[in-house]
């Protein structure tokens, strides 16, 4: 989350200075800049969601199969 909130707070100043001063919705952030955001928050975070993907993999294999025959 807070990874989140600094790259709001960081395009709303990047995009401060290109902005009307018509517009009045501060919270507002493209579906572009959410991607990109999206993009790198999993780039970023790849090896531990690996990980934690392997380990309940893992623990489904050796723990599931035997419940899923009769």
């Amino acid at each position: 989350m807070q990874q989140k909130h600094e790259f709001i707070k960081q395009r709303q100043q990047q995009n401060a200075k290109h902005r009307d001063d018509n517009t009045t919705d501060d919270d507002t952030v493209s579906a572009e800049e959410l991607s990109q955001f999206y993009k790198q928050f999993l780039d970023d975070n790849y090896q531990l969601h690996r990980n934690y993907n392997r380990s309940v993999t893992a623990g489904c294999n050796n723990n599931n199969n035997n419940k899923l025959l009769p």
